[in-house]
């Protein structure tokens, strides 16, 4: 009797741990891999479209406003692209491009090619500087609208990023708005 009590608990012991090691290796939502430079692989995306929401931070009340909204279709994304979305500034305009990537390799090199397939052009009121830099934010499965890139639109050499990013917030320290531009990323479901 003492012999099966005690095989009891290592049984019970064993299944805990198991069931711990599941729950933080398995059981969340997975993590969408980012590759630098190529954007999301449409392999790993089980979804048939993604769009990628811009804002900017409203210098009147402080909050999130929606300026724009690229829909891709992923049924236009082969298995072997990757699609991203980047900012970019010329003459007080910024530019927001979303482009198909792909890597075509032979015995010598590798050529990653590139195909801008939506873009639009906005003005920033009080705008003349650069988007020098960017923070990019982890994304998971799920069908949910997720913080993805936040651009600081800085007028000096060095920029701010905040960890707290809500949409339905301010986006400004004590009362001060802090001028970004927000892309967010929402995958639709089949």
């Amino acid at each position: 009797m003492v012999f099966k009590m005690k095989h009891l608990k290592s049984i019970r012991n064993i299944l805990f741990l198991l069931g711990f090691v599941l729950l933080i290796t398995g059981c969340g939502k997975k993590e969408i891999t980012y590759k630098g430079g190529m954007g999301f692989s449409a392999t790993d995306l089980p979804y048939k479209e993604v769009k990628f929401h811009i804002y900017r931070s409203n210098t009147d009340n402080h909050k999130w406003k929606r300026i724009h909204t690229f829909n891709i279709s992923l049924q236009e994304i082969k298995k072997d692209e990757y699609i991203d979305i980047n900012l970019s500034s010329k003459n007080k305009e910024i530019i927001a491009q979303v482009t198909k990537n792909s890597v075509t390799k032979d015995e010598t090199s590798k050529t990653i090619e590139s195909k801008v397939i939506n873009s639009t052009k906005f003005d920033v009121p009080g705008f003349t500087s650069n988007l020098t830099s960017y923070e990019r934010k982890s994304i998971i499965q799920s069908d949910q609208e997720q913080i993805f890139l936040l651009y600081p639109i800085s007028h000096k050499s060095s920029a701010t990023y905040f960890s707290k990013i809500s949409l339905s917030e301010p986006y400004d320290i004590e009362k001060r708005n802090l001028d970004n531009i927000l892309v967010t990323v929402e995958f639709m479901k089949p």
